[in-house]
Formats: C-alpha cells, structure tokens, sequence
C-alpha cells in the first residue's frame, strides 16, 4: 500500500525504526531436489 493516494509506490519498509532495508538480501525456497541447482546459480552470480 503506497503512502500517499498519488499512485507512488513508495515502500514503507524504507521508514522503519533501522531505517532503510537492505536489498541485497534476499530469501528464497526452493524444492529440496532443486537445493543444488540453486547453490550452483547463485554461486554463478557472485
């Protein structure tokens, strides 16, 4: 839900009490038979 009713998609997780959230975190699932594709694509990443 944006702040302000002018249609910006302002994201209000940026105005919490620790400021703003880090984007380079992220969280995923994926299938346990998937687990090691996974683990390979995002080691290509980095």
């Amino acid at each position: 839900m944006p702040l302000c009713s002018c249609g910006a998609k302002i994201d209000r997780r940026n105005y919490g009490p620790n400021g703003w959230i880090d984007r380079r975190i992220y969280y995923i699932a994926v299938r346990p038979e998937d687990a090691e594709a996974a683990r390979l694509t995002l080691a290509s990443l980095s």
